[in-house]
């Protein structure tokens, strides 16, 4: 099966009918891998991603399947030069699914082929961090290397201090009505705790959700951000504004694309806690992408309500799925939860080295900036390797146009 390389955004953006067209016949393809997703982290990281897209057998002018990558260059210590890696693009964006999208029709042809077209480029390790597929997807990709020069082996993603599996990812099958779901879902313990707050908030001049409008998606981001600064600022130091930039630029992306759900809880004028969560339309499905609480409040049940109100909002909105994405925290299983497993599979190149000897060509103005800062720190056996490399690319672009 032919496979075509796209790079380039305006290429990308012509694939959304295609894409969306194959998306919603992919069992596997959740929100994460959509083209709506997409869209924003390939214009914001212009040079850091392509798409292998595998051309249909029958329709020359479509496609069948999409393999969204991202590349990254790195100095090896150990090797002693620049070498280049291959990850899935999503984790650009912290996507919590990545993986293939393709049409289950051709899925057999499709997926290997993108693993022989992988090993025509150039890179030493490929990492398929939170793929979400089936078993022969994974075999039929993993199987199609070269086992003398790659080595395939699988990772574990425990955080938490080792308390928590971040490769499982609970999920709510839901039913048509929210007192169904009350009923045969929850303990009845869990049950009467729902129902007594809710009767609480809904009899209180007090409390009450706000659900973010083009009005106040602005304030409500702001208010979210800030809890999550308040809880983890201390822990993530000096990258924790790095981090609520970004989780600002994800947020604002999922409003403007109508697939955000950011609901609050106040007291009065003082907001209590926040969650945003991606919505897909499509698929009929919610994912849990960040929350954040006022801290100093003791009233325990605030969380509760938090996820039972957007849980109800699923099911009021025909939501088939609600998930709670990465992390087998005990707390999701009080709300119904079932397991839904991921995997991060790393393909080596045996050598170390990049595939094909050279450094990937897209990266050579990253590597030239790296070399300008080797030259000002005097590192100056680096610089002239990394040179080398430069070299490197240059004559096997002039040897490929001759």
């Amino acid at each position: 099966m032919k496979i075509n390389v796209i790079d380039s955004y305006a290429d990308f953006k012509a694939l959304e009918d295609n894409w969306n067209s194959v998306y919603v016949t992919d069992p596997f393809a959740q929100f994460f891998m959509s083209w709506t997703w997409f869209s924003r982290i390939f214009e914001e990281y212009p040079s850091e991603w392509r798409v292998l897209a595998a051309k249909s057998p029958t329709d020359p002018g479509s496609y069948v399947g999409f393999f969204p990558i991202n590349l990254k260059t790195i100095w090896s210590e150990r090797k002693n030069q620049f070498r280049n890696e291959l990850h899935l693009a999503g984790t650009l964006f912290w996507s919590q699914y990545t993986g293939f999208v393709c049409d289950p029709e051709w899925d057999e042809i499709a997926i290997p082929s993108f693993a022989e077209k992988i090993q025509e480029l150039y890179w030493s390790r490929l990492s398929l961090k939170y793929i979400y597929a089936s078993d022969s997807r994974i075999s039929q990709f993993t199987s199609a290397f070269n086992k003398e020069h790659f080595k395939t082996t699988q990772h574990e993603r425990w955080i938490n201090k080792g308390q928590t599996n971040n490769l499982i990812c609970p999920y709510i099958e839901l039913p048509d009505d929210y007192d169904t779901y009350l009923q045969s879902y929850l303990s009845t313990n869990t049950r009467q705790k729902i129902r007594r707050y809710t009767r609480k908030i809904e009899a209180s001049d007090e409390f009450y959700f706000t659900t973010s409008s083009a009005d106040t998606v602005a304030r409500d981001v702001d208010i979210l951000i800030g809890f999550w600064l308040d809880k983890w600022s201390e822990s993530k130091g000096d990258k924790s504004a790095g981090l609520a930039r970004k989780f600002r630029r994800i947020l604002n992306h999922g409003f403007n694309a109508d697939s955000l759900h950011l609901p609050i809880l106040w007291h009065g004028n003082t907001p209590l806690a926040a969650i945003a969560n991606f919505v897909d339309w499509e698929k009929r499905s919610v994912f849990f992408f960040v929350t954040g609480r006022d801290e100093q409040r003791e009233e325990k049940w605030i969380g509760l309500m938090l996820n039972a109100h957007c849980i109800r909002w699923a099911i009021e909105n025909r939501m088939e799925i609600y998930d709670f994405c990465h992390g087998n925290e005990a707390y999701k299983y009080s709300y119904g939860a079932k397991d839904r497993l991921l995997k991060h599979i790393v393909v080596s190149h045996r050598p170390g080295v990049n595939v094909n000897g050279i450094l990937d060509p897209q990266c050579v103005e990253s590597v030239m900036e790296q070399t300008i800062k080797f030259i000002e720190s005097n590192e100056l056996d680096k610089a002239k390797i990394a040179c080398k490399q430069i070299r490197d690319v240059s004559r096997s672009r002039v040897s490929a146009s001759e």
